[in-house]
């Protein structure tokens, strides 16, 4: 849906950063089995 449309639709977007530091305790916890890798990511390059 293009953005113009979302505004009547009252959808909430929510963006933010990855922290960088934190990277690397993300993929041990993803690595022991405790969040599943798929969702980790919301999105994928196009």
């Amino acid at each position: 849906m293009p953005l113009q449309g979302m505004w009547s639709q009252d959808v909430t977007l929510i963006v933010g950063l990855v922290d960088t530091v934190s990277i690397p305790a993300l993929l041990k916890i993803v690595a022991s089995g405790c969040i599943p890798a798929e969702k980790t990511g919301t999105h994928s390059p196009s």
